[in-house]
């Protein structure tokens, strides 16, 4: 019995937290179609315009919920797909982004959400060593949606940051 107590506590935060993500109030207020506009700045170059068009479903089961999307970054497309799903283990919730046109190319991130605020902060799970890192922030609020982004170097400079806002269509 002592031998299973540990890894029942490894399990409770699993069990309490469960992974059907359709209770949550931020994925709730985030369904639907949205539109977004917004500016990046970088160190380096010319404001960079975004335009940006995504589609927020869960899947059927309720277990990952989908943001669909298509941005125009400097007249570049790129069409993506971010995957929420419950992590069960940290209590957390997990995000994978993926660049359609390059399947192999996963990015993942731990998600903290403050369902109260309807704010979710995004960090990446694992940070290469001497690597930029890429943080978001998304606020919901009413039929507005804004994502902060900010990239910082291998030395905590930020080097792009910016935001998109969203209008639900």
């Amino acid at each position: 019995m002592r031998a299973l107590f540990p890894a029942v506590l490894l399990l409770l935060p699993g069990l309490l937290f469960g992974g059907d993500l359709r209770t949550n109030t931020f994925f709730n207020a985030l369904q639907g179609s949205w539109t977004g506009d917004g500016e990046f700045l970088s160190l380096d170059k010319p404001p960079s315009p975004v335009h940006n068009q995504i589609e927020c479903a869960y899947t059927t089961d309720g277990t990952e919920f989908l943001i669909k999307g298509h941005l125009l970054l400097d007249e570049n497309p790129i069409d993506y797909v971010w995957t929420y799903s419950a992590h069960e283990i940290e209590g957390l919730y997990r995000a994978r982004w993926k660049n359609i046109a390059q399947p192999n190319a996963v990015q993942e991130y731990s998600v903290n959400i403050d369902q109260d605020n309807l704010v979710a902060t995004l960090e990446p799970v694992v940070g290469i060593p001497g690597s930029a890192v890429l943080r978001l922030v998304q606020t919901i609020k009413g039929n507005h949606y804004e994502v902060e982004v900010r990239l910082t170097d291998a030395a905590g400079n930020t080097t792009l940051q910016g935001v998109v806002r969203f209008t639900r269509n």
